[in-house]
């Protein structure tokens, strides 16, 4: 049903099943990739109108277009927390996902309501995600903008949806304060579909873009999977959660329930973020020896202490890209031995960055700075070993144990 009987859907229609209280969240689950369990959802507003429904895209255009979206807002985030924060132990661990448009960004009272729902203490670190499609953020002004920094302050996640969709997507990762995005369906669905030239681009294209934003810090999800052959090349690729049919339909809160509760799961291999972690050590010794080489052979830059590139490779081993997959995902290899030993030559590897580049900007080229950069490539050569036994073990582990 795309409209009202037989007329289109009208303004005073949406405003009627407000009132009438025909609108309900359904839950898509997101999957882990690590584990192959659910460990989120995403909520997707549904209008109920007698035994049929309005198609989402036959009355969010309209409200969008009107700005009558922030009434919609207004109203339904409130149930979207009741339901998220019931009292049932099977979603307490669950982090779900709002849709909100850059519409609500402008809206006083936006704020407000936020800032009362995380003043409660009922969420938890994490709990709430809000989803903005990279369209909605065309026409920022400087005050939406501020306000997603101040939301991000008060502990929300913000996820850039439909990635991949737009012309403006590196801009808008550079400016806004993500943590995490999704992969377009247009793009997922590129990895299987088509003939060998679209499906070997489209690998590539998912690759890259899963790449760039480990870069950027941010977590991963896929949108969209409908066959076993996009969630195998997904969970190969190193994306951490995945939606989509294939795993399921979006779920009415009390179906959503069950199916937390009866266990199920999907193949789940973390084999994907240790090849990310390679790439993340390879790509930091990259930058080390770029910014090394750059400094002993130009002039040394004044203020080259506050340059922001600078200050990150004098960072602590915890804080790069490796170090923060350790400290997190990487936890799940805690069994592992080769897992067990890559902290201490981590540690030291970044210790002696730092004393490498200490003595280049002291202009001191004497034998103790070639003998860090002797250390700094066997403790380089030691952490590409480390990682690559931790990539076999896994395999052998999980070739043996089979897919849960």
């Amino acid at each position: 049903m795309d409209g009202h009987g037989d007329h289109p859907l009208m303004l005073h229609d949406i405003k009627d099943g407000l009132e009438g209280d025909e609108f309900i969240f359904h839950y898509q689950p997101k999957i882990s990739f690590m584990t192959g369990r659910i460990i989120g959802a995403e909520s997707l507003l549904r209008w109920r109108r007698g035994s049929t429904f309005i198609q989402p895209g036959a009355f969010i255009p309209l409200a969008e277009k009107t700005g009558f979206i922030t009434v919609i807002t207004e109203r339904m985030l409130p149930k979207f927390i009741a339901d998220v924060t019931i009292d049932d132990e099977h979603l307490r661990d669950l982090s779900f996902a709002f849709n909100i448009s850059s519409h609500d960004l402008r809206v006083p009272g936006f704020r407000s309501q936020v800032e009362e729902i995380f003043g409660s203490g009922r969420l938890g670190e994490g709990k709430i995600i809000f989803e903005m499609t990279e369209s909605t953020l065309v026409d920022m002004s400087y005050q939406s903008i501020q306000m997603m920094h101040d939301l991000h302050k008060m502990g929300v996640r913000l996820s850039l949806d439909d990635f991949g969709t737009g012309y403006s997507s590196l801009e808008v990762l550079s400016t806004f304060p993500f943590s995490s995005l999704k992969l377009d369906k247009s793009l997922v669905n590129h990895m299987c579909a088509g003939n060998q030239v679209t499906v070997g681009k489209g690998n590539k294209i998912v690759n890259s873009n899963i790449r760039m934003a480990q870069r950027l810090g941010m977590r991963v999800v896929a949108e969209g999977i409908e066959d076993s052959c996009t969630y195998k090349k997904l969970l190969y690729s190193g994306c951490h959660q995945g939606q989509g049919f294939y795993m399921s339909r979006p779920l009415p809160l009390d179906e959503l329930i069950a199916l937390v509760r009866s266990g199920k799961r999907w193949e789940g291999k973390p084999i994907g973020l240790v090849y990310q972690a390679q790439v993340d050590h390879i790509q930091w010794r990259k930058d080390m020896m770029e910014l090394f080489y750059h400094l002993r052979n130009n002039d040394i830059p004044e203020g080259i202490e506050e340059d922001q590139e600078f200050k990150e490779m004098l960072g602590d081993h915890t804080e790069c890209n490796l170090g923060r997959w350790y400290y997190s995902d990487g936890r799940d290899y805690l069994d592992y031995k080769a897992y067990r030993e890559i902290e201490a030559y981590h540690k030291e590897l970044h210790e002696t960055g730092r004393s490498l580049l200490g003595r280049v900007i002291a202009d001191r080229f004497d034998d103790q700075l070639f003998g860090l950069l002797e250390r700094l490539n066997a403790l380089s050569g030691e952490m590409i070993r480390l990682l690559q036994d931790l990539e076999n073990d896994v395999h052998r582990s999980t070739a043996v144990a089979g897919p849960a």
